[in-house]
């Protein structure tokens, strides 16, 4: 499952399903800077639930949210979403260059900077 860190403190959030992909990209389209903020705070709420966006925020109304922790609790779960799949893609790429092929390329490198120091001297 995906987690977030905010503040020292690690939330579930909720299955990354296309309800959530679909209120991201209403947040990030939205047509100004006040319908951002309120789509960013229904994004945290189906996210992190109810509760715990109230417990965050101190409250659930759009008018009394201080709005630059909302952009970091946006922020800190989507990229919670992300970090998964960015862990995955690591782990992929790490794989890729471990093999007999990359490792005889890397003695080669290593050959050739002793090789080169030893002549540098003369």
């Amino acid at each position: 499952m995906d987690t977030m860190i905010y503040n020292g403190a690690e939330y579930q959030l909720a299955k990354n399903t296309m309800k959530i992909a679909r209120l991201i990209d209403r947040a990030e389209k939205s047509a100004s800077i006040a319908d951002a903020y309120t789509n960013e705070l229904e994004f945290v709420k189906a996210a992190l639930g109810e509760d715990v966006a109230k417990e965050i925020f101190g409250t659930l109304s759009i008018e009394e949210i201080d709005l630059t922790e909302l952009v970091l609790v946006y922020n800190a779960a989507t990229a919670g979403y992300e970090a998964r799949i960015e862990a995955a893609r690591k782990d992929r790429e790490l794989r890729q260059v471990d093999t007999p092929a990359i490792k005889a390329i890397r003695g080669v490198a290593d050959d050739v900077k002793v090789i080169t120091a030893k002549t540098a001297g003369r």
